[in-house]
């Protein structure tokens, strides 16, 4: 049996694999040893796409060894809402006319648009949004 030693063993030669392998290499000095089931790189695609041959997996996975993050507040995902919210209790579609991003603000206006005219559809009744809507408060 032959030892190995090494900074970082790393399981899986998938996206995520390749991805923190590809990082550390090209941001330090670390010696790592990439270990896999598979005869090479690729992952699950070498199962599902066996006459695909990736020559340079994280750059076809989109990975470009960037640091995570940029210093800056989001401007989307689960807390950015928490930005927009207003300090007092606030009409809700004035709040949503205040949605600072256009494709945000109009995907808010389109949902709750459909769900008004499927609400009239699957009940034959004109629908008022504001009794799904309470007041946005802080």
């Amino acid at each position: 049996m032959h030892e190995l030693e090494t900074d970082y063993l790393v399981v899986g030669a998938g996206a995520s694999g390749m991805a923190f392998v590809d990082s550390l290499l090209s941001h330090s000095t670390a010696e790592v040893v990439l270990v896999d089931r598979r005869h090479r790189p690729g992952g699950h695609w070498l199962d599902a796409y066996p006459f695909v041959r990736l020559h340079q997996p994280s750059a076809n996975y989109g990975v470009n060894s960037r640091p995570l993050g940029t210093n800056r507040i989001d401007n989307a995902g689960p807390n950015a809402a928490q930005r927009w919210l207003p300090s007092g209790a606030m009409d809700p579609d004035i709040w949503i006319e205040n949605i600072p991003y256009n494709e945000t603000r109009a995907y808010v206006q389109r949902i709750l648009w459909h769900s008004v005219v499927f609400a009239w559809l699957r009940t034959g009744k004109a629908q008022d949004a504001h009794q799904w809507l309470g007041a946005v408060s802080p």
